[in-house]
C-alpha cells in the first residue's frame, strides 16, 4: 500500500503515516478534540478501505501518546479505538492508558461493557438521558461501518480445517465419528454432547496444533455465532428425538449431517417427524409465554419513579441477598447497601469492583419496600439504585415486564432448531392415579371404574383461557384445548384431595368438561365449580385434560418464572427476600442475566398489607406484616377496577363484590386518573404548556397544577 499511493487527500494529517510507511506520533489528548473527531476517524478509514488487504499495512503500528505514556497500535485496533474514545472525549473527557479497548474477543456484551465502565457509569448524572443515548447512537453507527470489510472476515466454515485436525490428533477422529451403539438411550444425547465440548477444546489450540486458527476458533472463544447443540447434530450426532406424545423415539439416529445424515429410512421418519413435534411444541410454549408476558405487563403497567432524584424515602425494611459469586454482584450494581438493616447505614452504590461483598450478606434497599412506592408517590432513587438516571423517563413497569418475556420467548422458539430429549419424570399422587389414567399428553377416566360420589372441583376464578380474545362465547365456538387449571381437587365422598403435580404446568379442560363447568348447575355462589364425575363417564370421548408435550431444556425457565410469580403454593412460601433472590437465580440459571432492580419492579407489584389486600405495606414500621399474591391473585385483587377488568373472566369480576370497592387510580383509564380534574377542562394544559409526559407527571406528583 505504502509505494502505491499517490494521492494523499483522504488521509488529513494521516499522510504522514502513509508517506512514511508506518513512522507517527499523535498525541491523543492534544490533537483529538470532539471538533475535528470525525477528521480523525474518516481519515483512518480510507486508509483502512486502500490497504485492508495489504499486508505492509496489517503490520503498522501507529505511536500514540496517551497520559504520558508511548504505545503502539495497528491501524484496524486504532480506528475501533477511536469510534470508542468518541464517547470520552464528546463528553469532555481525557483519555487514560485504561480507555484503552484490546479485547482479544470483540463482541456486542465486550463493547457493551466499556461503555458501561468508561461512560454510562462516569456521567450518570451529569449528562442528560436523551444526550447520553444520542452519543451511543452514533458510537454504533461508526462500528456498524465495519461490515464494508465484511467480504475479507471469512465468517464461513470448511472441512479442512477438521481433515487437517483428524490427521494430527487421533481422538479427534473419533469425536467426529462416535460409536452410539452402547450409549443408553436416554444418554445419547448427554454423550454427543461431552464430544463435541472435547472438539472444543482441541478447536481453541489448533494454532498450536496446525499453524492457524481453526475455522470455528473465534466463535467459540467469543461465544457467539455457533449454537453448540446444532454443532452437535452437524459434526457429532444427531441422537434422540422427541416422538411428540411425551416421550422419545426408541432409536438413536448416529449419524451426524456431515457424515451420512439421515439416509437411513428409519433416521429420515423420525427426522422428519421431529419438525413438526417442534412446530407444535414452539406454539404451545410461545403461547405460553405470550400469556403470562401478558399477565406481568398488566400488573406492573404504570410504575414510575418519584421525580425528584434527591429524595430518599423513609423505609425501614430492607432485601436480603447472599451473594454467591461475581454473576451475582453484578446484578446487584448501583444499589444501595447496608450489612444490617436497623443498626446500620447506606452504602454504595454496589460497584463490580466491589469483590469483598461475594460470599457476604447484604441489605438493600429496594423498588419492594420503597414507602415512597408503597405511598403512590414513585419509587425514589435511593431505592431504585442508579439505573434511575437511565429509566427515569420510561415506565420502569412495563418495561422489565417485556425485557424477562421477550427473552423467555425467544427461548421457546428455539425448539424449532434444536429439539432436545430431556423428558422429565412425573410423580403422580394416589388419588389421581387411583381414578385417571394419564397417558402420553392426555388424563382419561377408567374404564368400568365406579365412580358415584367422586367428583372434580375447581374454583372459576382458577380457570384461565390461553387466547381469550380467540374465543367466541356467542357462538359457542371455542379453541381446542384453550381453558386450562393450574391446580384442581378430587372429591372422594365428602373427603377433598387436592391435586397439583409440580411438573405438569397446565391441565387443559377438555370439550366436554369445559362446557359441564359453564353449566350453573354445578357452580356455586362461592365460585365453586363441581363436576360429577359419573357425568363424564358416561361421554363417547373419556378424556377430561390434556398436558402439553414436556420440552424441559427449553420450556423450565419459563415454568420456573411462572411458578415463583403465579403458582400460589410457590410464592407463598416465600418471603420477600427469599422471593427476590429466586427469582433473580432462576433467570440466571435460564441463562438470562436481568438487574435485580427490574426484577424487584415487578415483584412490588405482588406485595400487598396484611391488613388490607388493597394496600401496600407500611414500611415506616419495622418488620411490617405483608402478603406475597400470585400474579394472577395480584390482578384480580388489584386496587384498579380497570386493570382487573382487563385481566379475564369479566363476567365473574362484574358479580364480585370486592370489584365495586376499587377506588385506585390506572394509567390506562382516562378518567379514572388520581385526580380527574388535573386532566380535564383546563384550558391551560395545552401541548405548549406539557410538552412531554415527564413534565405532566412530575407537576402531579409536586402538586404544582
Amino acid at each position: 500500500m505504502f509505494d502505491t499511493i499517490v494521492n494523499y487527500e483522504n488521509y488529513w494529517i494521516y499522510n504522514e503515516f502513509v508517506k512514511s510507511k508506518g513512522e507517527m506520533t499523535v498525541d491523543v489528548n492534544q490533537q483529538i478534540k470532539k471538533e475535528n473527531w470525525s477528521n480523525h476517524f474518516d481519515a483512518i478509514h480510507c486508509i483502512l478501505r486502500d490497504g485492508i488487504d495489504d499486508p505492509s499495512l496489517s503490520k503498522a503500528k501507529i505511536n500514540l501518546i496517551i497520559g504520558g505514556h508511548e504505545v503502539g497500535l495497528t491501524i484496524p485496533d486504532y480506528w475501533l479505538n477511536l469510534i470508542l474514545w468518541s464517547l470520552i472525549i464528546k463528553s469532555d473527557d481525557e483519555i487514560e492508558p485504561k480507555h484503552i479497548f484490546f479485547k482479544r474477543e470483540i463482541t456486542a456484551k465486550t463493547i457493551k461493557n466499556y461503555i458501561d465502565e468508561f461512560f454510562i457509569k462516569v456521567h450518570i448524572e451529569d449528562i442528560d438521558f436523551l444526550t447520553k443515548n444520542n452519543m451511543i447512537a452514533d458510537a454504533l453507527y461508526y462500528i456498524a461501518r465495519v461490515d464494508e470489510f465484511a467480504d475479507l472476515f471469512v465468517n464461513s466454515i470448511n472441512l479442512q480445517d477438521d481433515v487437517l485436525m483428524m490427521n494430527a490428533i487421533p481422538e479427534y477422529y473419533n469425536l467426529l465419528h462416535p460409536d452410539m451403539s452402547k450409549v443408553d438411550l436416554q444418554k445419547a444425547n448427554e454423550y454427543g454432547m461431552e464430544c463435541i465440548g472435547k472438539v472444543r477444546d482441541y478447536v481453541l489450540k489448533s494454532k498450536d496444533i496446525l499453524g492457524y486458527d481453526h475455522i470455528y476458533t473465534n466463535a467459540f472463544r467469543a461465544n457467539e455465532s455457533i449454537n453448540i447443540r446444532q454443532l452437535k447434530e452437524y459434526a457429532i450426532s444427531i441422537g434422540t428425538k422427541p416422538d411428540g406424545n411425551g416421550s422419545v423415539f426408541p432409536h438413536v439416529i448416529n449419524n451426524s449431517y456431515i457424515n451420512g445424515g439421515v439416509i437411513d429410512l428409519m433416521d429420515y421418519f423420525i427426522e422428519s417427524s421431529a419438525g413438526r413435534t417442534a412446530q407444535i411444541i414452539s406454539k404451545i410454549n410461545v403461547g405460553s409465554s405470550g400469556a403470562m408476558a401478558r399477565k406481568i405487563g398488566l400488573n406492573n403497567q404504570g410504575t414510575r419513579l418519584h421525580p425528584d432524584p434527591h429524595f430518599k424515602c423513609s423505609s425501614r425494611n430492607f432485601i436480603r441477598y447472599d451473594v454467591r459469586d461475581a454473576k451475582e454482584l453484578s446484578l446487584l450494581v448501583g444499589k444501595y447497601y447496608r450489612f444490617d438493616q436497623l443498626n446500620d447505614f447506606d452504602m454504595g452504590p454496589i460497584k463490580e469492583s466491589d469483590t469483598q461483598l461475594i460470599g457476604k450478606t447484604i441489605y438493600t434497599r429496594s423498588p419492594i419496600t420503597c414507602q415512597s412506592h408503597s405511598e403512590g408517590h414513585g419509587i425514589c432513587r435511593y431505592c431504585y439504585g442508579d439505573l434511575y438516571f437511565i429509566n427515569r423517563d420510561i415506565d420502569v413497569g412495563k418495561y422489565p415486564s417485556e425485557d424477562i418475556t421477550a427473552s423467555t420467548t425467544q427461548l421457546q422458539l428455539s425448539a424449532k432448531h434444536v429439539l432436545v430429549t430431556d423428558i422429565p419424570d412425573i410423580e403422580l399422587p394416589i388419588k389421581f392415579v387411583e381414578n385417571f389414567v394419564r397417558s402420553a399428553e392426555t388424563i382419561s377416566l377408567i374404564e368400568d371404574r365406579n365412580y358415584n360420589d367422586i367428583y372434580l372441583r375447581f374454583h372459576i376464578d382458577e380457570i384461565f383461557k390461553d387466547n381469550e380474545d380467540d374465543v367466541d362465547d356467542t357462538t359457542n365456538t371455542v379453541l381446542d384445548y384453550n381453558d386450562y387449571v393450574n391446580k384442581f381437587a378430587i372429591i372422594d365422598h365428602k373427603e377433598e384431595y387436592p391435586i397439583e403435580i409440580d411438573k405438569i404446568d397446565k391441565f387443559y379442560l377438555s370439550e366436554a368438561l369445559v362446557r359441564l363447568t359453564n353449566m350453573k348447575r354445578y357452580q356455586t355462589d362461592e365460585g365453586e365449580i363441581n363436576i360429577p364425575l359419573a357425568v363424564l363417564a358416561k361421554e363417547d370421548d373419556q378424556t377430561i385434560f390434556y398436558t402439553p408435550i414436556v420440552n424441559n431444556e427449553f420450556s423450565k425457565t419459563l415454568n420456573r418464572i411462572k411458578d415463583i410469580l403465579d403458582k400460589a403454593a410457590v410464592t407463598t412460601s416465600f418471603t420477600k427476600d427469599d422471593l427476590a433472590q429466586e427469582f433473580m437465580r432462576a433467570l440466571l440459571n435460564g441463562g438470562m442475566s436481568k438487574h435485580t432492580i427490574h426484577t424487584e419492579t415487578i415483584l412490588s407489584n405482588q406485595i400487598r398489607s396484611a391488613y388490607n389486600i388493597f394496600d401496600k405495606p407500611n414500611w415506616n414500621n419495622v418488620n411490617e406484616p405483608y402478603v406475597l399474591l400470585p400474579l394472577t391473585k395480584a390482578l384480580y385483587e388489584n386496587p384498579s377496577i380497570t386493570k382487573t377488568l382487563d385481566f379475564q373472566n369479566l363476567a365473574s369480576i362484574l358479580k364480585n363484590p370486592s370489584s365495586y370497592n376499587k377506588t385506585a387510580p390506572s394509567t390506562i383509564d382516562y378518567f379514572f386518573q388520581e385526580q380527574p380534574q388535573l386532566f380535564m377542562n383546563q384550558p391551560s394544559l395545552t401541548n405548549k404548556d406539557i410538552k412531554n409526559e415527564r413534565k405532566l407527571t412530575d407537576a402531579l406528583v409536586n402538586e404544582e397544577i
